[in-house]
């Protein structure tokens, strides 16, 4: 059943019978930026809601849907073991999320898997790295560059986001965080 994150109405309903949550729910990157309050509405007090009703619902566990933002901006490969230098409100309100859910993991004995997407694409996407660039080629602008344009990113498909999900629910594995991307860089 639908319900808002951000209060806590609809939440216990929702978890009724749940067995695994896939919590998904957030404020991106840009609207983030634009509204801290928001983000610190949905991301950070949203995912502490659902922390909350999962527990108190009996929910086995709980994949959360974090982020590479949380590493902050880096030029080096990033693996699980990168420091966490976060700058931005969302990248602050995923880490935030993150170490909800460990409190969570330690003090409520909620099992849970944290998956940090690198930068996603797919059909019907309306935002991302991706969208921007083929957005402004599409008007026949050019991309904006930030830096020398040598920046390099890591792209993961949905339907790979899909599968990593599934697989981090159905594993054994709990109270761990892993990096989710492709298999090459690109420029």
């Amino acid at each position: 059943s639908a319900c808002d994150v951000a209060t806590r109405h609809g939440l216990d309903q929702a978890m009724d019978g749940v067995q695994g949550v896939f919590h998904m729910a957030v404020l991106p990157l840009g609207p983030s930026a634009q509204d801290m309050q928001g983000a610190l509405d949905i991301n950070v007090i949203g995912s502490f809601n659902v922390m909350d009703a999962a527990q108190r619902a009996g929910v086995r566990k709980v994949v959360y849907s974090s982020a590479s933002s949380v590493y902050g901006d880096t030029e080096a490969v990033m693996d699980e073991s990168h420091p966490l230098n976060t700058k931005n409100s969302y990248g602050a309100t995923k880490l935030a999320g993150e170490l909800l859910l460990r409190a969570f993991g330690t003090h409520k004995e909620l099992e849970y898997v944290i998956l940090r997407y690198m930068n996603v694409y797919g059909p019907g996407q309306t935002g991302g790295l991706i969208n921007a660039v083929l957005g402004r080629l599409h008007q026949n602008l050019a991309p904006v560059i930030f830096g020398d344009g040598g920046q390099s990113f890591d792209f993961v498909h949905v339907d790979d986001i899909v599968q990593a999900n599934i697989l981090a629910m159905e594993s054994s594995v709990t109270g761990e965080a892993f990096n989710i991307g492709g298999t090459e860089e690109f420029s």
